[in-house]
């Protein structure tokens, strides 16, 4: 198969942040947030358009919790959009999806969190060694976003693999560690 290489291209920069978070994951929201009370400026990139994917895009939008204490984020959601139901020694809770995506949203954007939906990371920059932004694409093209750190709280570890970084297995990491 032949390669045809493109030009260099001028990346317009769409922000200057301290931190971008790549995915809006309940992982993801709970860092956006804890950098955000921290006084940083944080941006979340999320390839869908709503967040919490772990319980509104599975189509399976309870929990099922033995703990006296949930974490914040999660009571927070609970008692904006949820309903709890005793069984024994575990209570499930059910969401009501909608409410929860756009509670999720409120919530990010009282504390100051920037958001991008439908956008994919596709790339790193760097000056030496050290991160210095996410190059992301959608429907406006390639932007950059200038940072200073960068996490990935996605499923599928994009910054790794931007990153030029292998991944390895538990049972891999697990034998390394031996």
């Amino acid at each position: 198969m032949e390669n045809h290489r493109l030009p260099a291209q001028d990346i317009p920069i769409l922000a200057e942040v301290d931190v971008v978070i790549i995915g809006g994951t309940f992982a993801g929201l709970a860092s956006a947030l804890k950098f955000a009370k921290q006084g940083k400026r944080v941006m979340l990139v999320e390839s869908r358009t709503y967040l919490g994917s772990e319980l509104t895009a599975t189509l399976s939008p309870w929990i099922t919790s033995s703990q006296a204490t949930m974490p914040r984020l999660i009571e927070a959601c609970v008692n904006a959009c949820g309903k709890t139901f005793s069984n024994g020694n575990s209570q499930s809770i059910v969401f009501h999806v909608d409410r929860l995506k756009l509670h999720l949203e409120e919530v990010l954007l009282a504390a100051g969190v920037r958001l991008l939906y439908a956008s994919l990371p596709i790339g790193i920059t760097r000056i030496a060694d050290n991160c210095n932004g996410l190059i992301i694409a959608n429907k406006s093209g390639r932007q950059l976003i200038q940072c200073q750190g960068i996490v990935d709280a996605t499923e599928t570890a994009i910054a790794t693999f931007l990153n030029g970084e292998a991944l390895k297995s538990t049972v891999e990491s697990k034998k390394s560690l031996l």
